[in-house]
Order: C-alpha cells, then sequence, then structure tokens
C-alpha cells in the first residue's frame, strides 16, 4: 500500500538517506535482494533470465515510483477502482509474453493498449469514460 503507513513510508526515507554510509550500502543490498526475488518470479513465469531481470526492474521501479508519489503528489494517485485497475493493469503489461495482446475494456476485462496508452489513468478514468 504505497498510500498508507508502514513500511511504505519508511521507504522515500531510504531513498533519501542513501549517500549515508550504513544506509546506502544496507539499501543496496535489500534492493537487489528484492530485484533478484522478482527475477526469480518472472523466470517462473517462464521468461528467459535477461527478460524476467528486465521485468522485475521495471516492477520494482513502479512501485518505488508509486510511493515516492504517494510522498510527493498523493491526490494524483488512483484510488479504490483506479487503484485496482492500475495494478490489474501494471501485472497484465509485466506478464504479457511476447504476442499477447494488452488491451483493456471499458469493463475492466481483457488486457491493456500498449500503443495507446491510458494517459487518464491517474484519477482511475479510463479513455472510453468522460472527464
Amino acid at each position: 500500500d504505497p498510500a498508507g503507513s508502514g513500511r511504505a513510508a519508511i521507504e522515500p526515507a531510504l531513498q533519501a538517506s542513501a549517500g549515508h554510509p550504513l544506509i546506502g550500502p544496507a539499501l543496496e543490498r535489500v534492493s537487489a535482494r528484492r530485484l533478484d526475488h522478482l527475477g526469480v518470479m518472472f523466470a517462473e513465469l517462464g521468461f528467459a533470465p535477461e527478460e524476467a531481470a528486465r521485468r522485475a526492474m521495471i516492477a520494482f521501479t513502479a512501485y518505488l515510483g508509486m510511493v515516492q508519489m504517494a510522498r510527493a503528489v498523493p491526490s494524483l494517485l488512483p484510488v479504490g477502482a483506479g487503484l485496482r485497475d492500475y495494478i490489474d493493469d501494471l501485472f497484465a503489461v509485466l506478464t504479457a509474453h511476447s504476442g499477447q495482446g494488452v488491451n483493456r475494456s471499458a469493463t475492466g476485462s481483457g488486457t491493456i493498449d500498449l500503443v495507446e496508452p491510458n494517459r487518464d489513468c491517474h484519477r482511475g478514468q479510463h479513455m472510453s469514460q468522460s472527464p
């Protein structure tokens, strides 16, 4: 829960203190372990090692971006159904194998259109909905 309290609230402070001689190396070790774990998960989904590592990086940086936005500009983050749609879309993009279509319908099912991204997703709106 990037917008919530707890561990997610600590992440921005740790990232901001990455230059500290004690925090920096620990943060690097923890981040490397997170990336390794995500990479294993993507490999278990059938991705080649390099592709699994690339998708792990995308997933991890998406998480860090959400955490940073929750701290800096929380009003721009999706909430409720919009947050569920964002997570579903991110998962669909990250787990789509080559040749799979990714295009989300207005009902929230299907896949995501990678060619025409949803530019209104931060407010939980879809391109097919009126602002």
